[in-house]
């Protein structure tokens, strides 16, 4: 993106989204088979949803899940709303600098969601959603201290968002996966629910957080530290109800 805007100009980022989705909406058509194998007997209408999702949050454990998701994720999209602000208006760099700097701290979702995949083998689920939980606490204090001393410097607050980032990548995924094992009759009714809650608070959160984001990254970090915070005791408590 920044790239794109240094060579072409801003519009060009719109263009290339553009593109890339009209790609992958060609491929989805060509290549993706239907996946329904057979079509259910019941009617889809707006009260069989509204049934499906009372039947979906009645079940504590997928609730459970669905709020550790909504936390972590509303956390991960504070930092991505307010990343532009803090990076080019609070620490001065350019548009090519902060696409840089972010895809570097990006490299920590995807290292994160590789360890995952093979730690979830052998801790399973809720102990790998845990690692990942002390892992983001870990992000996000460092992130909070690069802010307190006042560094001038981006990289000791990047390496906390790398750190924050690892941590994420062992924890949602796990959330989600957790979430429709809670409820394995009710998938396509447990994945719109773990889709859109998360999604509808995260796009709260982040509109405040760049509000209110001036000239300190203290919003941004502390929004981050306390969805990271809410985690812990709904972990807690997830951890608790599988071993009654």
């Amino acid at each position: 993106g920044g790239g794109l805007q240094a060579l072409f100009g801003w519009r060009a980022s719109f263009a290339a989204l553009a593109v890339f989705g009209l790609g992958l909406m060609v491929t989805v058509l060509r290549k993706m088979p239907e996946s329904l194998g057979e079509r259910p007997a019941t009617r889809l209408s707006f009260g069989a949803m509204l049934v499906g999702y009372r039947e979906v949050l009645r079940i504590r454990e997928f609730n459970l899940y669905l709020c550790i998701g909504t936390s972590a994720y509303t956390g991960i999209i504070a930092w991505l709303s307010a990343a532009p602000f803090v990076l080019q208006n609070v620490y001065g760099q350019s548009p090519l600098i902060f696409s840089i700097s972010f895809s570097a701290t990006s490299v920590g979702f995807l290292l994160g969601t590789m360890m995952a995949t093979r730690m979830v083998v052998t801790h399973g689920i809720a102990r790998t959603l845990g690692m990942g939980l002390f892992v983001m606490l870990a992000g996000t204090t460092a992130m909070c201290i690069s802010v307190a001393i006042g560094s001038a410097a981006p990289w000791p607050f990047l390496a906390g968002v790398t750190i924050y980032l690892i941590g994420f990548g062992l924890l949602y995924p796990q959330s989600t996966a957790g979430g429709l094992s809670a409820v394995p009759g009710r998938a396509g009714t447990a994945s719109s629910l773990l889709g859109f809650v998360p999604q509808f608070s995260a796009a709260l959160l982040g509109a405040g957080v760049v509000a209110a984001t001036g000239e300190t990254a203290w919003p941004v970090s502390i929004a981050v530290l306390a969805m990271t915070v809410m985690v812990l005791p709904l972990w807690l408590l997830l951890v608790r109800s599988q071993r009654v």
